[in-house]
């Protein structure tokens, strides 16, 4: 029979074989993300963009808000909801048309963020 020191001395060295084997694992996973960043720092940048866009969207999911999307097309603009692509409104200009949305869900709140580039791209002024 095996003695009781080498059951634990054994069950202590596969812990540790594990442990280290672990810690090897995550070192190289993180080098070799870093390595795969540095070479393509547009990588970095959609990564970043992306989070950004999650922590936006768990926010406005967290104030009880639906997010809107814009789309301008030949001088309308037109408003959809972030979560499903559904069509909430239109109007000549964006006011008219969150005031056409407004109209037609009384008793929802929506929300939303414009960055200053698409601010631009769809001729808006941000305050």
């Amino acid at each position: 029979m095996l003695d009781l020191d080498i059951i634990l001395t054994m069950l202590a060295l596969n812990m540790l074989c594990f442990y280290l084997g672990y810690k090897v694992g995550m070192h190289l996973a993180v080098i070799r993300i870093i390595s795969r960043l540095l070479e393509d720092p547009r990588e970095i940048q959609q990564a970043i963009r992306e989070y950004r866009d999650s922590i936006a969207e768990e926010q406005t999911q967290a104030q009880g808000g639906r997010e809107i999307r814009v789309e301008k097309v030949g001088g309308i603009y037109y408003l959809y909801a972030k979560d499903n692509d559904e069509f909430l409104a239109q109007g000549a200009s964006l006011a008219l048309a969150l005031e056409a949305v407004a109209a037609r869900y009384p008793n929802q709140e929506f929300q939303g963020h414009m960055t200053k580039e698409a601010a631009d791209k769809l001729g808006v002024k941000l305050d």
